[in-house]
């Protein structure tokens, strides 16, 4: 997930550190030094937005070095590349996962703007998901590094806990620790529980499934402020849907998507909200009984790209209870 030193990031550290005698891991999108409070930092202008945007970026090594001096093990995950190349690339994936027995799902960065827009995290205690979710985070953790710009300054007796090549490692470096396999892409957990770990062309197959299972449904109601192709046009199979996207988006250009001869006939409602609210929750119904969530935005960079979690949960009152919470 992303992560930034603002007052949220600060507390996440604040509250781990006071909780010593736990395992405290924390898994870094390198996407977060590259972007902090929704600005592009490598942007040739400075406006006010920018200059405090960079310095809040400043703060993080620090703030990263203070937590692992306190016994926090930290790791980045997805390298951007030379020149940024591997950028599109993110671990887009936003969970908290506790004893092996909790688990946390949804859209939320611990940032101060995404904890002030409309978006939610789904407790899960099914211990045989919150295994499988820890099984998709070690293969993560694994393939991790830590920059040099936060291993330089770290006492000496910490260095031998650090991946390797961390101490040659900067957020350009494509090299990273052996992974472990990966976990498959898709995850029968019981019944009335699947789980899908995207991970952008290579798992086409299962986000063809996942489609599949949109088309099949008789209703479906979409919340993203991102969903585009090719999710959305599985959506528009579906004769009784409704698409509630914010009214106003980050992103404008996913605006104009929508606005594509293939979309015009969709029903696309907006719902009301200033910038620093709006909606950044992502999850479909379907049928009032079906719910899918978790990071993935349902677009096409997800689809292309991005190490995402989608949970599909058949629980009538978790439908409802979303429906009665974002509905505006």
């Amino acid at each position: 997930m992303s992560y930034e030193a603002d007052q949220a990031g600060q507390q996440v550290v604040e509250l781990l550190i006071r909780h010593p005698h736990l395992q405290r891991r924390l898994l870094i999108d390198a996407y977060s030094t590259a972007v902090v409070n929704d600005t592009w930092l490598a942007k040739p202008y400075g406006s006010t937005r920018w200059k405090t945007a960079r310095e809040e970026a400043r703060q993080l090594w620090p703030l990263l070095q203070q937590a692992m001096s306190n016994g926090i093990d930290i790791r980045f995950t997805q390298p951007l590349g030379p020149l940024f190349l591997k950028y599109p690339f993110r671990n887009h994936k936003k969970c908290v996962l506790i004893d092996h027995k909790v688990s946390y799902v949804g859209g939320i960065n611990i940032t101060d703007h995404n904890f002030g827009w409309n978006d939610l995290m789904i407790r899960q205690q099914v211990e045989p998901l919150t295994i499988a979710l820890q099984d998709s985070f070690e293969a993560d953790w694994q393939a991790g590094f830590l920059p040099k710009s936060v291993a330089k300054d770290l006492p000496k007796q910490l260095h031998k806990q650090l991946p390797k090549q961390s101490q040659n490692t900067d957020l350009t470096t494509t090299k990273t620790q052996l992974a472990t396999n990966p976990p498959p892409a898709y995850q029968q957990i019981d019944p009335n529980t699947e789980l899908y770990l995207l991970d952008g062309l290579s798992t086409k197959t299962a986000y063809r499934q996942l489609q599949q299972t949109v088309e099949q449904a008789r209703r479906v109601q979409v919340f993203s402020p991102y969903i585009s192709y090719p999710m959305l046009d599985s959506v528009a199979k579906v004769a009784d849907h409704t698409v509630w996207m914010p009214e106003h988006n980050n992103k404008p250009v996913v605006t104009l998507l929508s606005q594509l001869p293939r979309y015009r006939s969709l029903n696309i409602q907006k719902i009301p909200g200033t910038p620093e609210e709006m909606l950044h929750a992502k999850v479909m119904i379907l049928d009032e009984e079906t719910v899918l969530y978790g990071s993935s935005n349902f677009d096409v960079v997800s689809y292309l790209f991005e190490k995402e979690m989608v949970i599909v949960r058949r629980d009538k009152e978790l439908a409802n209870r979303i429906l009665g919470d974002l509905q505006p």
